[in-house]
């Protein structure tokens, strides 16, 4: 909600900059999700061996 207020009450250059870095944000937090739920497969992987 904050975000998107910001967005609106900002210039257009602004707004862009909030977006790109909320982008990053969700990016780089699913990649981290994405590596954890990798590390654990494997690891039940590991041990059923």
């Amino acid at each position: 909600m904050f975000i998107s207020n910001l967005a609106f009450t900002s210039e257009h250059k602004d707004a862009m900059e909030v977006a790109k870095i909320a982008i990053l944000l969700g990016s780089l937090i699913s990649g981290i999700i994405g590596a954890l739920y990798l590390f654990l497969l494997n690891q039940r992987v590991a041990l059923k061996k």
